[in-house]
Parts: structure tokens; C-alpha cells; sequence
């Protein structure tokens, strides 16, 4: 347990701190201060979407959260939930490791598909496998939680450490990519904000010229 709570503390700790700090300062620079010099139209596609009638049409989704329902779930947080409170958190907190297991499930799914690239047998098989297998873990610590009666700071601790090293590593892999995302922010700027020239045969993805070449 000692060796778990130095490992999370130095997951969480100044590696890395220092690390967002310097891709902040990285990418602020490289996108040329993009979220201070054009504010005015991120907050008009965010906070000015809350009351939009088309925007409500495309959040109608499943599994989306509009913006307005995003606001008003923050501010409820903030707020307070009254003598109620606990069965909504119990209610919350079941939701939360729900949509988390989902957005887990999509990244890795995600890492699957482009590293196999256009091999197509090999992904059926791989999304398959993975199917099956990625229940199993997590099942299997709830178990081991549940049955072991292990205190909330060690389950909190386990999630620290579950959730610090994928950060880690994502945070590592942005830099990696910082030059694609400049080409990205780039193609946003021309084709949505009129700002530099817009690249017909820009590709945002490998798999937009594969299916381009079948047409």
C-alpha cells in the first residue's frame, strides 16, 4: 500500500504538473494564444449554443449532453442537493463510472482502429476479443473491493492510479501530435472561421483517403 500511495503521489504530483504546464505554454504559443484572441467565437460555440433550437436537434442523440444540460448540471453541483442529496449522488456517482466505463470502452476502441489501420479481418477480431475481455477487469475489482471490504480512500487511491497513468501517457502523446494538431487547428480556422486558406485535399484522418481511393 505504501509503494501504491508514492506511485499515485508522483502520478498526480510535480512530473506531472510540470508537464501540462509546458504543453499549456507549448500549445498556446504554437496555435498563436488561439483561446485568448478568438474568446468571442469559442464562447459563441459553446455558451452561445445553450438555447439554440438546431443545436438541440443534433444533442437529441443518444448519449449526449447538450450544453445547457452540462451548465445546469455544474451549477446543481456547485449549488447543493439538499436532504435528497444522497440518493442522487448514488444515482450520479452510478451514472458517472457508467459513461466513464463508455469513454474508456471508445478510446481504446479508437487505439484498436488505428493501429490496425485498413485490416479489416484483423479488426473484426480484434473488437471481438476486446468485447469480451474489457467487462473483466473492472468486474473483477468491484469484486475484490466488495469482498474484501476495502475502505473508500484505497478505492479512491486504486482509481487515482487507474486514472493517472493513462493521463500521463495521453498528455506525452499530444506533444507527440502537436504538429498534426496545428494542421487540424489550422483547417478548423479556414473552413469554419474564414481565417487563412482552406486546403481541398486536406485529409483529417488516414482513413479519408482510404475511402477516398475506393470511390
Amino acid at each position: 500500500m505504501y509503494f501504491l500511495e508514492r506511485f499515485s503521489e508522483f502520478l498526480w504530483g510535480l512530473p506531472l504538473i510540470v508537464t501540462i504546464i509546458f504543453s499549456g505554454i507549448f500549445f498556446s504559443l504554437g496555435a498563436k494564444l488561439f483561446q485568448f484572441r478568438y474568446f468571442g467565437h469559442i464562447m459563441k460555440e459553446t455558451f452561445g449554443k445553450l438555447f439554440d433550437k438546431k443545436r438541440r436537434e443534433v444533442d437529441k442523440g443518444e448519449g449526449v449532453v447538450s450544453p445547457l444540460e452540462a451548465v445546469s448540471i455544474a451549477i446543481g453541483g456547485a449549488v447543493g442537493t439538499g436532504n435528497i442529496g444522497r440518493i442522487i449522488v448514488a444515482i450520479s456517482v452510478f451514472l458517472f463510472a457508467l459513461s466513464t466505463s463508455g469513454g474508456w470502452y471508445a478510446y481504446f476502441e479508437i487505439l484498436i482502429r488505428h493501429l490496425l489501420g485498413d485490416r479489416t479481418r484483423a479488426k473484426e477480431i480484434a473488437f471481438k476479443l476486446f468485447k469480451l475481455i474489457y467487462p473483466i477487469p473492472g468486474f473483477l475489482l468491484v469484486l475484490v473491493a466488495v469482498l474484501k471490504e476495502m475502505p473508500s480512500a484505497r478505492v479512491w487511491l486504486l482509481g487515482d492510479i487507474a486514472s493517472g497513468v493513462p493521463t500521463f501517457i495521453n498528455v506525452i502523446a499530444i506533444l507527440i501530435l502537436s504538429r498534426r494538431f496545428f494542421e487540424l487547428l489550422k483547417d478548423y480556422k479556414a473552413r469554419y472561421m474564414g481565417v487563412g486558406v482552406e486546403k481541398a485535399d486536406f485529409k483529417v484522418f488516414y482513413e479519408d483517403g482510404v475511402k477516398e481511393s475506393l470511390k
